[in-house]
């Protein structure tokens, strides 16, 4: 709403910061291709004013998550979200808005299916900790659909288990670096890492960035 959206446009300025992307969580919550009738309808229409609102705010970059309960379960889910992006095409152009898809696909299958969309707007958001929970190698996933990040969330957990802080779990922060590096991405880091168990979230926050910095200086 427009009250929203000053505060965060006021906030933006005082503080000299820029929202550069936003991760639509509320859909993974509720996947509106997941749903029929006038259900998916109100919900495709929340998405397009979201995007709508995003655009105003100048965020280009919005991550859909199709993980958890937004997770893609059947062809025709795949198949309606490859109708639905591909019908809005000219839309998020006029927008210069991105989509990053967030994915519990195989490498394999998530080259597939974005290879599905126009490229130039549709892409991978990389969850480096999701990737590490179900075992992947990032080293053949970067290889494989590298080209096609726009996004990067940094968080680390368990193989098959909870986030937990940067280092202790089963993301090769090493490899995934290098690899990235390789594919030379410019793109945000965005940090989703686990919270502070104290509620000392700067002090999280401090610590995760200095763990970063020995990788991405």
């Amino acid at each position: 709403n427009l009250s929203g959206q000053k505060k965060i446009k006021d906030l933006s300025k005082k503080y000299s910061l820029r929202v550069n992307s936003l991760t639509a969580d509320c859909f993974m919550q509720n996947p509106f291709w997941k749903t029929t009738g006038s259900i998916k309808e109100k919900l495709e229409n929340d998405f397009i004013h979201l995007l709508d609102c995003a655009s105003i705010l100048g965020i280009n970059l919005i991550v859909l998550p199709l993980v958890d309960n937004g997770s893609v379960k059947n062809k025709y889910q795949k198949d309606y979200l490859i109708s639905f992006f591909s019908n809005i095409s000219a839309y998020l152009k006029k927008q210069n808005t991105k989509i990053a898809f967030e994915s519990d696909y195989t490498p394999q299958e998530l080259m597939k299916f974005i290879m599905k969309f126009d490229t130039s707007i549709i892409g991978v958001n990389y969850d480096t900790g999701n990737s590490a929970s179900l075992g992947y190698e990032p080293k053949q996933e970067i290889e494989i659909y590298g080209n096609h990040i726009f996004n990067v969330h940094i968080k680390d957990r368990f193989l098959g288990g909870q986030t937990t802080d940067l280092g202790d779990g089963n993301a090769n922060f090493k490899i995934i670096f290098e690899e990235l590096d390789k594919k030379n991405y410019k793109g945000n880091y965005i940090l989703q890492v686990a919270r502070d168990k104290n509620n000392d979230h700067e002090n999280m926050l401090i610590k995760s960035v200095n763990f970063l910095n020995k990788y991405i200086n």
